[in-house]
């Protein structure tokens, strides 16, 4: 059912967005992404106490949960906002590529591979670089599903 004021102005896809924006409850707005980045984070923090013994080797710097913290959140309403428009995989591609783009600089930056030319392919099987960008991306991935389950429970009710 669209809403009684869709006219020649409003095309059909601003009309749905519109509609659903308004039949969202607060609590999938702002409470459950929330929830989702803090398991997120307490995740990160648990994965970054096992890595420092089972991999003592590997240097796993502080920013990088608070960066995970970051990537979380975006992954969370970016994965209902990919899924209600229905964007082509390449986009969410795209968009894993330029937020991990910024913690890989910063984790060669801090030392991490700088023995390789910046995004050499060389850098990426280097475990000292590779253990925290996998971190980064378990952080995106695991917050994605929260995100797309949010969505479909927003949809369905």
């Amino acid at each position: 059912m669209l809403p009684v004021d869709f006219g020649k102005d409003q095309s059909l896809e601003q009309a749905k967005l519109v509609q659903l924006a308004a039949r969202q409850h607060w609590m999938d707005r702002f409470v459950l992404p929330i929830l989702a980045v803090i398991f997120t984070l307490s995740l990160l923090l648990l994965a970054r106490q096992y890595l420092a013994i089972l991999a003592p080797g590997v240097d796993i710097p502080g920013w990088l949960v608070t960066a995970g913290g970051l990537l979380a959140l975006e992954s969370v309403y970016a994965a209902g906002f990919h899924l209600r428009l229905r964007t082509p995989m390449g986009l969410r591609v795209i968009e894993l590529v330029l937020m991990l783009l910024p913690v890989y600089a910063g984790l060669w930056a801090g030392g991490m591979g700088q023995k390789y030319s910046f995004l050499s392919l060389k850098s990426f099987r280097d475990p000292h670089l590779l253990l925290p960008l996998g971190l980064a991306v378990f952080a995106w991935g695991f917050a994605r599903g929260y995100g797309g389950g949010f969505a479909r429970l927003g949809d369905i009710a």
